[in-house]
């Protein structure tokens, strides 16, 4: 048996904490209550990586794409875990990244862009240094960081250099990119966001505490996470402080948008659900080890794999139910990073506590309802 549940019985209904209005604070509203839920695992498929995996799963209904530390790419079936196709890349920074039918993959000096059908190269670039980084991407534009704090934007057709900008710092977090800025933040607390047309700078905003992880952006808001267990929430136009809020531990993961949550894996263990137009706890949960990479996300499911772990737990993101943990295959195994959905499959990734070699492993996830009048919630 290759999954065992860690607690084969019912787990009980979780419920989330008050919220209180930060602009209202005698006013406290009693958060939906749903049922008890509980997460079911069914293993499919388990196959050896070939070499030492890197962080970062690529996956998707026709393939999930991984990459190995000794220079290899390869893609498996989600089905059945068979190996699509296999390339070698020569030394590799970190995992693949996909967006728009291309895959991108660092090496030193170099970008190369990859079709995930078959692995063939599509192009490859010269950076004229180090990444720091591994891409940022959105529909029209491939961002490299590199570590002397120069800035390049690349066209995802060709590799074509589009703009290039420099922060004059070496950065310690990931910037965020999406279809209009990028946002970045040097060691002396300035965070810049910059035109993703152009790469000027739009603005500017000095904050107490250096950015410590990659930020989030939506269309009027961002989100940044620094080294004083804070999440701050500034405007999108400006830059202007809608309001901070303060975790228990340092920010740990990058911070992620999901719907009205902006969730932020700290230093204490705890993923926290933020209200991203209130800025007050929504909810926090407990994933058993500290988070350095977010969750897989599927709906309102999400399943988390803290590196050097040896779990996979499951979260409700509705009101941080943890509704499942569960032991990863094998014995004497750790994670080796996040899980990735690729179609109907959840794909784990874990490597033996020695280090070496690691596996994938492909499983069937199902939250069920608890039918248990005691435990329904309204």
């Amino acid at each position: 048996m290759l999954l065992a549940l860690l607690a084969p019985t019912a787990l009980a209904q979780v419920r989330p904490l008050v919220l209180e209005s930060q602009s209202h604070r005698d006013v406290v509203h009693s958060p939906t209550l749903f049922p008890a839920r509980l997460a079911k695992f069914e293993p499919l498929w388990e196959v050896a990586a070939g070499g030492t995996l890197l962080p970062g799963l690529v996956g998707g209904p026709g393939g999930v794409v991984y990459g190995l530390r000794e220079g290899r790419v390869l893609s498996l079936s989600p089905g059945d875990g068979h190996i699509l196709w296999e390339r070698d890349a020569g030394a590799l920074q970190w995992g693949p990244r996909g967006m728009e039918g291309r895959l991108y993959v660092v090496t030193p000096g170099a970008l190369a862009a990859l079709d995930p059908g078959n692995g063939r190269s599509l192009w490859q670039q010269p950076l004229g240094g180090e990444a720091a980084f591994p891409p940022l991407l959105t529909r029209d534009l491939v961002v490299v960081v590199l570590q002397e704090g120069k800035i390049l934007a690349l066209a995802p057709e060709d590799g074509s250099r589009l703009w290039q900008a420099d922060l004059g710092c070496a950065l310690r977090a990931e910037p965020a990119l999406d279809e209009k800025m990028l946002l970045a933040g040097c060691p002396d607390g300035t965070v810049s966001a910059l035109s993703a047309i152009d790469g000027q700078v739009l603005w500017q905003r000095m904050l107490p505490a250096p950015m410590v992880v990659k930020p989030a952006i939506t269309e009027k808001r961002v989100f940044v996470g620094t080294e004083d267990r804070t999440v701050t929430c500034l405007s999108a136009g400006r830059g202007k402080k809608k309001y901070r809020y303060q975790l228990a531990g340092n920010p740990a993961s990058a911070l992620s948008v999901q719907g009205d949550l902006i969730l932020a894996g700290a230093q204490d263990n705890l993923l926290y659900g933020i209200r991203q137009h209130g800025g007050h706890l929504a909810w926090s949960a407990d994933a058993g080890a500290r988070l350095l990479t977010l969750p897989a996300v599927r709906g309102h499911v999400a399943v988390a794999s803290p590196v050097l772990s040896d779990q996979l737990v499951v979260m409700d993101l509705r009101d941080g139910a943890v509704t499942g943990r569960r032991f990863l295959p094998g014995e004497d195994r750790m994670s080796a990073g996040s899980p990735v959905f690729a179609g109907k499959t959840l794909v784990a990734i874990s490597q033996p506590i020695t280090g070496g070699p690691g596996w994938l492993s492909g499983m069937k996830l199902e939250v069920t309802v608890i039918q248990d009048d005691t435990v329904m919630g309204q």
